[in-house]
């Protein structure tokens, strides 16, 4: 028996024996729950344009939700611009509070919002959503904010307008000119389910907008509680039954006794480290194929001759593990 073949062994019969001692544990697989997701999903379309005066390509992402109840539409737009996803931070209704000192202080929902007139959302009206938080994942890329601090402007960013009209929705998308306050964008109607976009939604509310009640939080991870999660009802648009946005993680659910919590430096915390942390390893142009034992699971990479020689990759501390190789 050859190198490749014993140490392919080895672990068969290793995640075989673990196989058995999971199996006849009992343990309880904790089901993966989504955070949140929005009511109404109605459509969506991935559109491409070239500013007149830009030689820039910009690809525009939106997103539609229809209220049935008071037939009024939220817009979500963000743009793509160079391969990175600019988010419009803009506040939504129900997003702004005093401070102790009587300044304005506001949460950013990253999307524009509008009700069925093509009216901004900018106080609550009775008409549009409440608090929203929306995430896009584009062909594996995140999304970045182009401003991540709290502010009541959205000048040099990426903005998005319209109306719901009978044939769909017309969008009027471009850019704002921060010193004229000029229109620089184009008027489309958009193609719904152009092309395939990947999102996550969470809809949640603050559990403090009361400064006298304690420290407000700008961070938008931490003291939000979930509002609603998405159900499967008829579009307001074209009464057509859209399935709901499927969670991002569900092929390794954790099981309730593993993994210790990781906490990142921004205070985030993870059971497993996220495959978005492995999206940009340097000199690393492989894909990981996984083997699973009821939630645990096992990363390794096949490549080269079938009887080339086996490398171990063992992690260290804090370098990657293919940075330690042993032979």
């Amino acid at each position: 028996m050859n190198k490749r073949n014993l140490i392919i062994f080895g672990i068969v019969v290793v995640f075989g024996i673990a196989f058995l001692i999971a199996g006849c544990s009992g343990q309880k697989v904790i089901p993966f729950e989504p955070t949140s997701q929005l009511d109404y999903h109605d459509a969506y379309w991935v559109t491409k344009m070239d500013l007149p005066d830009n030689p820039v390509s910009l690809t525009v992402i939106n997103d539609m939700h229809v209220d049935a109840a008071t037939n009024s539409v939220t817009v979500y737009a963000q743009s793509k611009i160079l391969g990175r996803i600019v988010a419009p931070p803009q506040v939504g209704p129900g997003e702004c509070t005093e401070d102790s000192n009587g300044q304005t202080v506001c949460f950013h929902p990253d999307a524009v919002y509008l009700n069925g007139s093509g009216q901004e959302l900018m106080v609550a009206d009775g008409t549009g959503e409440w608090w929203v938080k929306h995430a896009w994942v584009l062909g594996g890329e995140g999304y970045d904010n182009c401003e991540l601090r709290p502010q009541e402007s959205y000048d040099d960013c990426g903005y998005a307008e319209g109306v719901l009209l009978d044939d769909g929705l017309t969008m009027q998308v471009g850019i704002i000119d921060a010193d004229t306050g000029a229109w620089m964008g184009n008027h489309r109607t958009p193609v719904f389910n152009e092309d395939e976009v990947t999102y996550r939604v969470t809809r949640l509310s603050p559990t403090n907008l009361d400064p006298d009640a304690g420290e407000i939080d700008l961070t938008l991870k931490t003291d939000f509680v979930l509002d609603w999660a998405c159900e499967e009802e008829p579009s307001a648009f074209d009464n057509l039954v859209r399935e709901c946005p499927k969670p991002q993680v569900t092929e390794f659910p954790l099981t309730d006794n593993q993994l210790p919590v990781m906490t990142t430096a921004d205070g985030v915390e993870y059971v497993r480290t996220p495959d978005e942390f492995f999206a940009d390893l340097p000199d690393w142009p492989y894909e990981a194929k996984y083997v699973e034992i009821d939630g645990l699971r096992q990363a390794y990479v096949d490549e080269g001759p079938r009887d080339g020689e086996i490398i171990l990759l063992l992690h260290g501390q804090p370098a990657w593990s293919y940075l330690c190789v042993f032979r």
